[in-house]
């Protein structure tokens, strides 16, 4: 039997499914970015230590960890909604992160909010390593 008559193909969704979920790529990424923030909040609260006062170094780690999440969150979520060039998504979507981060680093160096450039850090470094773990793992 020759192969070509073997190969099974994915049926083509309908247009309305594909643009509904193009659509639907900046805001579930938000969707996600926002849910993945809520999450690890909560999963903090209920590991962290009730009695005493938190460090400064957890303080600090958990801001950081908190942003890693919602940059990888925003990353890979909008990739996967998308339904074709998830590899560009992707980097677009880190893209934008950066984008909007770099503007509001100005005001975090004008108002000397530390604290945010921090989070600004931890944010853009899991949305870039989030776009290479898309680039290198999505097939189209």
């Amino acid at each position: 039997m020759n192969e070509a008559m073997t190969t099974s193909y994915r049926k083509a969704a309908p247009i309305w499914q594909t643009v509904l979920r193009w659509i639907a790529v900046l805001p579930g990424a938000v969707a996600a970015m926002i849910l993945a923030g809520l999450l690890f909040g909560v999963i903090n609260w209920l590991g962290s230590s009730r009695f005493g006062d938190d460090s400064w170094f957890d303080y600090i780690w958990q801001n950081g960890m908190k942003a890693a999440a919602e940059g990888a969150a925003f990353v890979w979520f909008g990739a996967y909604i998308a339904p074709q060039g998830k590899k560009a998504i992707g980097i677009i979507l880190a893209g934008l992160i950066l984008f909007i981060s770099g503007a509001s680093f100005f005001f975090v160096v004008r108002h000397e909010e530390w604290m945010n450039g921090w989070r600004l850090l931890a944010t853009n470094a899991a949305a870039i390593g989030m776009a290479i773990h898309v680039f290198n793992e999505r097939t189209n």
